[in-house]
């Protein structure tokens, strides 16, 4: 595999010494001098041609070995890991007990660690490197250089590490987070060598997979970064660098969003096709952010959801709004608009639903996705309530009051009449409800009255 280092190895025994010359001139005489009495001077001019063409062809095989690198797949998430040593025992000991560490640590969710040795003697030659990076279809590059020094009693090891990418974002990323450069320069020993690299190929694999993450997260590959986020969560409880503690905030507040991206995903899904394992999804996703983050608004909300399109559970959607909800929150009024829509579902008293939805409008009307809000809220009804529902229930009013919230009159009309007819027919509305209505609105609702 690293072809220029095995024949240095074997020239080292004839290094610097005559016999070395001695021996290859002895050889090539002794063939040149074969050819001649055989073929003559013509024949041994074209030996001696194809002859130098070999030797000139073996040295541009050994000379460019390890600045080629063959491409990865489009699809996996690949790092390229360059390995340079000053001899073979150098380069064996680096990628058995480093580089062979990091890619078993590293390699999930089809994310792979192409090593290899880079035999190019310029200490840092970032074009290069990037250009490699770059035609092996990776994420980015990591540089190792070993030197080592003899001391006595012992031997000392110092790794240069240089972290390069193609990739923008990711290049821009590495330069600012100042954990890259705090592994610039790595010392140890051969009396520690064990312990060492292995604890510094989990921090490195740590890093390369939190990249990862970042470069899915611009991509809006959500499912795939909130994976990554799952494993380096678990794999922090094995990472003892103090350096990496803000990390952990950044890592417990990505898988929070991240899943809880994934799940509205999920829950879009099954609004399009209505199947169960969409619904499921969101579940289990809610249930992950929950892990990261706990108990926050948007769990017990979408929570609240769930529970409602799964089984029409009103008792628990409502412990999740009232109790938990309005106890862990004093920012967040939305929640106000799923109360009123349960107590139009349980056909409360029509006071009492106009008084809430009044109340909901009120909490929210400063918030900039106020009218979103309220279009989701009519879209719920319309279309994940049944007919039979809405019959059942004082749905109607519910739409009226929304559609008329966003000035859609003849929309309020039309389910203000549904509400009463299916009701009670020819049933009025309540004083209350007339007099809330004409004073937001600024409507005469005379022919409605009792």
């Amino acid at each position: 595999m690293l072809d220029s280092e095995i024949i240095k190895d074997i020239l080292k025994k004839f290094h610097n010494s005559d016999l070395e010359w001695i021996s290859i001139a002895v050889v090539f005489a002794s063939i040149a001098f074969k050819t001649f009495l055989n073929y003559g001077v013509r024949k041994l001019t074209i030996s001696v041609v194809i002859f130098l063409g070999i030797l000139f062809i073996i040295y541009l095989v050994i000379k460019n070995r390890g600045k080629n690198v063959s491409k990865c797949n489009n699809k996996s998430n690949s790092v390229l890991l360059l390995i340079q040593t000053n001899s073979l025992q150098e380069y064996k000991e680096t990628k058995n007990k480093f580089a062979d560490l990091l890619r078993d640590k590293v390699e999930i969710l089809d994310t792979k660690v192409r090593i290899q040795p880079f035999n190019d003697k310029s200490d840092y030659d970032k074009e290069k490197i990037i250009k490699m990076c770059k035609k092996a279809n990776c994420l980015y590059a990591l540089k190792v250089r070993v030197n080592s020094e003899e001391l006595t009693p012992e031997t000392k090891y110092i790794i240069y590490l240089d972290f390069s990418s193609h990739i923008d974002v990711i290049n821009e990323f590495i330069k600012k987070v100042p954990y890259f450069v705090d592994y610039k320069k790595l010392n140890y020993t051969k009396q520690n060598k064990l312990e060492f690299l292995d604890i510094t190929s989990s921090e490195l694999a740590f890093l390369i997979q939190f990249v990862i993450m970042c470069n899915f997260i611009k991509n809006e590959k959500m499912e795939e970064a909130s994976l990554i986020a799952d494993s380096l969560q678990t794999e922090f409880n094995d990472i003892q660098c103090e350096k990496f503690l803000y990390l952990r905030t950044l890592i417990k507040i990505s898988g929070y969003y991240l899943h809880m991206y994934v799940a509205a995903e999920e829950y879009e899904n099954y609004l399009n096709d209505r199947k169960e394992e969409h619904l499921d999804k969101y579940k289990q996703e809610i249930e992950n952010a929950n892990k990261y983050l706990e108990g926050t608004y948007a769990y017990w909300c979408f929570g609240a959801n769930y529970y409602f399109l799964k089984n029409r559970d009103v008792e628990k959607s409502e412990l999740c709004l009232k109790e938990k909800v309005v106890y862990t929150n004093r920012k967040y009024k939305d929640h106000k608009f799923s109360l009123a829509f349960l107590n139009a579902y349980r056909n409360e008293s029509e006071i009492k639903i106009v008084n809430m939805y009044i109340d909901a409008f009120r909490e929210n009307k400063k918030e900039e996705n106020y009218f979103e809000s309220v279009n989701e809220v009519i879209f719920f009804i319309e279309q994940l309530t049944t007919e039979e529902e809405k019959k059942k229930g004082k749905l109607y009013l519910a739409l009226a009051m929304l559609y008329m919230e966003l000035g859609y009159e003849e929309k309020f009309y039309e389910n203000i009449n549904l509400y009463i007819n299916t009701e009670n027919p020819n049933k009025k509305l309540n004083p209350f409800t007339i007099t809330s209505l004409e004073d937001r609105y600024r409507i005469d609702l005379s022919a409605y009255k009792e």
